[in-house]
Protein backbone atom coordinates (compact mmCIF):
# COMPACT_ATOMS: atom_id res chain seq x y z
CA UNK A 1 0.00 0.00 0.00
CA UNK A 2 1.03 3.68 -1.29
CA UNK A 3 2.21 5.54 2.37
CA UNK A 4 0.01 8.41 1.21
CA UNK A 5 -2.80 5.09 1.20
CA UNK A 6 -1.89 4.40 4.75
CA UNK A 7 -2.44 7.94 5.93
CA UNK A 8 -5.67 8.37 4.49
CA UNK A 9 -6.91 5.55 5.75
CA UNK A 10 -5.85 6.36 9.23
CA UNK A 11 -7.48 9.68 8.97
CA UNK A 12 -10.95 8.19 7.74
CA UNK A 13 -10.25 5.71 10.82
CA UNK A 14 -9.85 8.90 13.31
CA UNK A 15 -12.63 10.90 11.86
CA UNK A 16 -15.42 8.56 11.59
CA UNK A 17 -16.67 8.51 14.90
CA UNK A 18 -16.80 12.04 15.70
CA UNK A 19 -18.62 12.10 11.92
CA UNK A 20 -20.83 9.47 12.84
CA UNK A 21 -21.92 10.72 16.17
CA UNK A 22 -22.64 14.13 14.83
CA UNK A 23 -24.55 12.71 12.16
CA UNK A 24 -26.56 10.73 14.39
CA UNK A 25 -26.83 13.90 17.03
CA UNK A 26 -28.40 16.27 13.77
CA UNK A 27 -30.50 13.96 12.10
CA UNK A 28 -31.87 11.38 14.88
CA UNK A 29 -31.24 12.27 18.13
CA UNK A 30 -32.16 15.73 18.32
CA UNK A 31 -35.17 15.54 16.50
CA UNK A 32 -35.93 12.21 18.70
CA UNK A 33 -34.91 14.76 22.22
CA UNK A 34 -37.43 17.61 20.21
CA UNK A 35 -40.09 15.14 20.18
CA UNK A 36 -39.30 14.01 24.18
CA UNK A 37 -39.88 17.48 25.09
CA UNK A 38 -43.13 17.58 22.69
CA UNK A 39 -44.45 14.56 24.34
CA UNK A 40 -42.68 15.82 28.62
CA UNK A 41 -45.22 19.06 26.65
CA UNK A 42 -48.17 16.73 26.67
CA UNK A 43 -47.98 15.26 29.92
CA UNK A 44 -48.26 19.13 31.36
CA UNK A 45 -50.99 20.51 28.67
CA UNK A 46 -53.81 19.59 31.57
CA UNK A 47 -51.89 20.46 34.94
CA UNK A 48 -49.07 22.91 34.78
CA UNK A 49 -49.82 25.71 32.09
CA UNK A 50 -45.96 27.24 33.14
CA UNK A 51 -44.42 23.48 32.09
CA UNK A 52 -46.02 23.19 29.29
CA UNK A 53 -45.16 26.45 27.60
CA UNK A 54 -41.08 26.25 29.25
CA UNK A 55 -41.30 22.12 27.27
CA UNK A 56 -42.69 23.44 24.13
CA UNK A 57 -40.12 26.04 23.37
CA UNK A 58 -37.41 23.32 24.10
CA UNK A 59 -39.19 21.22 21.74
CA UNK A 60 -39.83 24.09 19.27
CA UNK A 61 -36.08 25.38 19.72
CA UNK A 62 -35.39 21.95 18.47
CA UNK A 63 -37.22 21.81 15.41
CA UNK A 64 -40.24 19.62 16.58
CA UNK A 65 -42.83 20.19 13.84
CA UNK A 66 -45.54 18.34 15.49
CA UNK A 67 -45.36 21.36 18.18
CA UNK A 68 -47.98 23.61 16.19
CA UNK A 69 -50.82 21.50 17.04
CA UNK A 70 -50.04 21.03 20.41
CA UNK A 71 -50.73 24.61 20.57
CA UNK A 72 -53.99 24.07 19.54
CA UNK A 73 -54.79 21.89 22.44
CA UNK A 74 -53.40 24.00 24.81
CA UNK A 75 -54.79 26.99 23.35
CA UNK A 76 -58.44 25.39 23.27
CA UNK A 77 -58.10 24.26 27.00
CA UNK A 78 -56.79 28.12 27.66
CA UNK A 79 -59.75 28.84 26.76
CA UNK A 80 -62.54 26.15 27.88
CA UNK A 81 -60.94 26.81 31.22
CA UNK A 82 -60.07 30.24 31.84
CA UNK A 83 -62.81 32.01 30.29
CA UNK A 84 -61.44 35.44 31.52
CA UNK A 85 -58.55 34.97 28.66
CA UNK A 86 -60.81 34.52 26.21
CA UNK A 87 -61.31 37.91 24.20
CA UNK A 88 -65.34 38.91 23.72
CA UNK A 89 -66.89 38.12 21.12
CA UNK A 90 -64.95 34.90 20.05
CA UNK A 91 -66.11 31.81 20.70
CA UNK A 92 -64.32 28.12 21.36
CA UNK A 93 -65.61 27.23 17.67
CA UNK A 94 -64.22 30.48 15.77
CA UNK A 95 -61.21 30.35 17.89
CA UNK A 96 -60.48 26.29 17.01
CA UNK A 97 -61.39 26.77 13.31
CA UNK A 98 -59.54 30.33 12.91
CA UNK A 99 -56.32 28.30 14.27
CA UNK A 100 -56.93 24.93 12.57
CA UNK A 101 -57.14 26.92 9.10
CA UNK A 102 -53.93 28.85 10.20
CA UNK A 103 -52.22 25.47 10.29
CA UNK A 104 -53.29 24.03 7.56
CA UNK A 105 -52.58 26.95 5.26
CA UNK A 106 -48.57 26.59 6.43
CA UNK A 107 -47.44 24.78 3.06
CA UNK A 108 -49.67 27.13 0.76
CA UNK A 109 -48.08 29.99 2.54
CA UNK A 110 -44.74 29.16 3.19
CA UNK A 111 -44.04 26.52 0.08
CA UNK A 112 -41.31 28.98 -0.87
CA UNK A 113 -39.74 29.70 2.28
CA UNK A 114 -36.44 28.38 3.41
CA UNK A 115 -36.94 25.42 6.08
CA UNK A 116 -35.32 27.69 8.54
CA UNK A 117 -37.58 30.73 7.82
CA UNK A 118 -40.67 28.34 7.14
CA UNK A 119 -40.33 27.69 11.41
CA UNK A 120 -39.61 31.23 12.80
CA UNK A 121 -42.32 32.25 10.22
CA UNK A 122 -44.83 29.76 11.32
CA UNK A 123 -44.12 30.66 15.21
CA UNK A 124 -44.84 34.12 14.66
CA UNK A 125 -48.09 33.46 13.25
CA UNK A 126 -49.36 31.26 15.65
CA UNK A 127 -48.08 33.68 17.90
CA UNK A 128 -50.01 36.15 16.77
CA UNK A 129 -53.23 34.49 16.59
CA UNK A 130 -53.04 33.70 20.33
CA UNK A 131 -52.48 37.18 20.98
CA UNK A 132 -55.69 38.04 18.59
CA UNK A 133 -57.54 35.93 20.97
CA UNK A 134 -55.95 37.48 24.67
CA UNK A 135 -53.19 35.49 25.23
CA UNK A 136 -50.36 37.86 23.83
CA UNK A 137 -46.49 36.70 23.40
CA UNK A 138 -45.17 39.94 21.57
CA UNK A 139 -41.36 39.28 22.88
CA UNK A 140 -42.02 35.61 21.52
CA UNK A 141 -43.85 36.68 18.17
CA UNK A 142 -41.36 39.86 17.38
CA UNK A 143 -38.28 37.70 18.11
CA UNK A 144 -39.25 34.43 16.10
CA UNK A 145 -40.38 37.49 12.99
CA UNK A 146 -37.43 39.23 12.87
CA UNK A 147 -35.10 35.99 12.81
CA UNK A 148 -37.52 34.94 9.56
CA UNK A 149 -37.21 38.41 7.88
CA UNK A 150 -33.11 38.36 8.50
CA UNK A 151 -33.65 34.89 6.48
CA UNK A 152 -35.97 36.02 4.00
CA UNK A 153 -35.89 40.07 3.58
CA UNK A 154 -37.99 39.72 0.49
CA UNK A 155 -40.78 37.83 1.98
CA UNK A 156 -44.20 40.36 2.38
CA UNK A 157 -46.03 37.55 4.21
CA UNK A 158 -43.19 38.45 7.27
CA UNK A 159 -43.63 42.13 7.08
CA UNK A 160 -47.85 41.39 7.72
CA UNK A 161 -47.31 39.79 10.34
CA UNK A 162 -45.07 42.32 11.98
CA UNK A 163 -47.52 44.76 11.13
CA UNK A 164 -50.53 42.32 12.97
CA UNK A 165 -48.24 42.17 15.80
CA UNK A 166 -47.98 46.53 15.90
CA UNK A 167 -51.91 46.34 15.52
CA UNK A 168 -52.34 44.27 18.34
CA UNK A 169 -50.15 46.44 21.02
CA UNK A 170 -52.05 49.26 19.31
CA UNK A 171 -48.96 50.62 17.63
CA UNK A 172 -51.02 52.51 14.30
CA UNK A 173 -47.54 54.36 13.34
CA UNK A 174 -45.21 50.69 13.09
CA UNK A 175 -48.20 48.89 11.91
CA UNK A 176 -48.37 51.37 8.74
CA UNK A 177 -44.82 51.85 8.36
CA UNK A 178 -44.65 47.39 8.17
CA UNK A 179 -47.36 47.40 5.97
CA UNK A 180 -46.42 49.94 3.69
CA UNK A 181 -42.99 47.66 3.31
CA UNK A 182 -44.96 44.78 2.20
CA UNK A 183 -46.80 46.33 -0.18
CA UNK A 184 -43.51 48.21 -1.32
CA UNK A 185 -42.14 44.27 -2.22
CA UNK A 186 -45.55 43.20 -3.37
CA UNK A 187 -48.72 45.47 -4.06
CA UNK A 188 -50.66 42.93 -5.20
CA UNK A 189 -52.10 41.57 -1.99
CA UNK A 190 -55.42 43.03 -1.38
CA UNK A 191 -55.82 42.12 2.17
CA UNK A 192 -52.75 44.02 3.11
CA UNK A 193 -54.27 47.21 1.43
CA UNK A 194 -57.62 46.86 3.03
CA UNK A 195 -55.44 46.73 6.73
CA UNK A 196 -53.60 49.56 5.48
CA UNK A 197 -56.64 51.54 4.67
CA UNK A 198 -58.07 50.79 8.25
CA UNK A 199 -54.78 51.59 10.08
CA UNK A 200 -54.68 55.03 7.77
CA UNK A 201 -58.43 55.46 9.20
CA UNK A 202 -57.81 54.83 12.45
CA UNK A 203 -54.79 57.57 12.23
CA UNK A 204 -57.37 60.17 10.60
CA UNK A 205 -55.59 59.90 7.47
CA UNK A 206 -59.34 59.46 5.98
CA UNK A 207 -58.03 60.38 2.39
CA UNK A 208 -55.62 57.72 2.14
CA UNK A 209 -57.80 55.14 3.94
CA UNK A 210 -60.21 55.48 0.98
CA UNK A 211 -57.70 55.00 -1.34
CA UNK A 212 -56.21 51.62 0.03
CA UNK A 213 -59.74 50.38 0.17
CA UNK A 214 -60.12 50.80 -3.57
CA UNK A 215 -57.19 49.17 -4.38
CA UNK A 216 -58.27 46.08 -2.10
CA UNK A 217 -61.78 45.93 -4.00
CA UNK A 218 -59.95 46.25 -7.15
CA UNK A 219 -57.89 43.34 -6.70
CA UNK A 220 -60.72 41.27 -5.85
CA UNK A 221 -60.74 41.77 -1.86
CA UNK A 222 -64.57 42.40 -0.65
CA UNK A 223 -65.40 39.75 1.68
CA UNK A 224 -65.16 42.93 4.00
CA UNK A 225 -68.83 43.70 2.71
CA UNK A 226 -70.44 41.12 5.09
CA UNK A 227 -68.49 42.32 7.82
CA UNK A 228 -70.82 44.97 9.79
CA UNK A 229 -68.65 46.70 11.75
CA UNK A 230 -66.30 46.79 9.03
CA UNK A 231 -68.84 48.24 6.64
CA UNK A 232 -69.96 51.24 9.31
CA UNK A 233 -66.21 51.78 9.60
CA UNK A 234 -65.82 52.81 6.13
CA UNK A 235 -69.02 54.14 6.61
CA UNK A 236 -67.93 56.63 9.34
CA UNK A 237 -64.55 57.39 6.92
CA UNK A 238 -66.20 58.31 4.01
CA UNK A 239 -68.12 60.76 6.10
CA UNK A 240 -65.07 62.39 7.72
CA UNK A 241 -63.21 62.32 4.67
CA UNK A 242 -66.19 64.89 3.07
CA UNK A 243 -66.89 62.29 0.65
CA UNK A 244 -70.81 62.05 0.13
CA UNK A 245 -71.03 60.44 -2.66
CA UNK A 246 -72.56 57.23 -4.89
CA UNK A 247 -70.07 54.77 -2.89
CA UNK A 248 -71.16 55.97 0.38
CA UNK A 249 -74.75 55.28 -0.67
CA UNK A 250 -73.93 51.85 -1.58
CA UNK A 251 -71.93 51.19 1.55
CA UNK A 252 -75.32 52.32 3.30
CA UNK A 253 -76.88 49.55 1.88
CA UNK A 254 -74.74 47.36 2.27
CA UNK A 255 -75.51 47.71 6.55
CA UNK A 256 -78.61 48.12 6.20
CA UNK A 257 -78.86 44.36 4.25
CA UNK A 258 -76.93 43.05 7.42
CA UNK A 259 -78.71 44.76 9.50
CA UNK A 260 -82.36 45.73 8.12
CA UNK A 261 -83.82 46.95 11.27
CA UNK A 262 -81.19 49.97 12.40
CA UNK A 263 -83.32 52.96 11.82
CA UNK A 264 -80.32 55.14 11.74
CA UNK A 265 -79.17 53.53 8.59
CA UNK A 266 -82.29 54.08 7.07
CA UNK A 267 -82.61 57.68 7.98
CA UNK A 268 -78.71 58.56 7.36
CA UNK A 269 -79.46 57.12 3.79
CA UNK A 270 -82.75 58.95 2.96
CA UNK A 271 -80.73 62.48 3.97
CA UNK A 272 -77.97 61.48 1.49
CA UNK A 273 -80.61 60.75 -1.28
CA UNK A 274 -81.64 63.59 -0.94
CA UNK A 275 -78.62 65.32 -0.67
CA UNK A 276 -77.48 64.03 -4.00
CA UNK A 277 -81.18 64.54 -5.70
CA UNK A 278 -82.28 61.24 -5.63
CA UNK A 279 -85.33 62.28 -4.22
CA UNK A 280 -87.76 59.28 -5.13
CA UNK A 281 -85.20 56.44 -3.40
CA UNK A 282 -84.84 59.02 -0.32
CA UNK A 283 -88.79 58.60 0.10
CA UNK A 284 -88.64 54.79 -0.10
CA UNK A 285 -86.29 54.51 2.49
CA UNK A 286 -87.99 57.48 4.65
CA UNK A 287 -91.26 54.96 4.16
CA UNK A 288 -89.40 51.97 5.23
CA UNK A 289 -88.57 53.79 8.64
CA UNK A 290 -92.58 53.92 9.27
CA UNK A 291 -92.72 50.39 8.31
CA UNK A 292 -90.45 49.46 11.21
CA UNK A 293 -91.67 51.89 13.53
CA UNK A 294 -94.81 53.13 13.02
CA UNK A 295 -94.24 55.90 15.97
CA UNK A 296 -92.02 57.70 13.11
CA UNK A 297 -94.99 58.42 10.39
CA UNK A 298 -95.33 62.49 11.72
CA UNK A 299 -91.10 62.93 11.36
CA UNK A 300 -91.34 60.74 8.31
CA UNK A 301 -94.33 63.06 6.40
CA UNK A 302 -92.00 66.19 7.60
CA UNK A 303 -88.96 64.88 5.71
CA UNK A 304 -91.49 63.40 2.91
CA UNK A 305 -92.33 67.58 2.64
CA UNK A 306 -88.72 68.48 2.33
CA UNK A 307 -88.33 66.72 -0.75
CA UNK A 308 -91.21 68.60 -2.56
CA UNK A 309 -89.90 72.00 -2.14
Amino acid sequence: VHPYGKFVLWLIFLLAPPLIGFSLWAYSIKPARAMGYGWRAAQHFASNHQQFEETWQRSFSLRNPYTPDLWLEFSSFILETEPSRRRVGISLVDFRSSLDLALRTFDEIEKDFSLETRYFYQAGRIGNLLGSLGQPRYDFVEQNLRKALELSPKRPDIYYELAEMERQKGNGAEMISWLEKALAINDKIPQTHFNLAIAYAASGRFGESIGELDKAEALGYVAWQGKLNEVNFFIDAYIKSGRRNEKLVELYKISIQINPTDLQLYASLATLLRDLGRFEEAAQMARKMVEIDPLLKSDVENFLKTLER
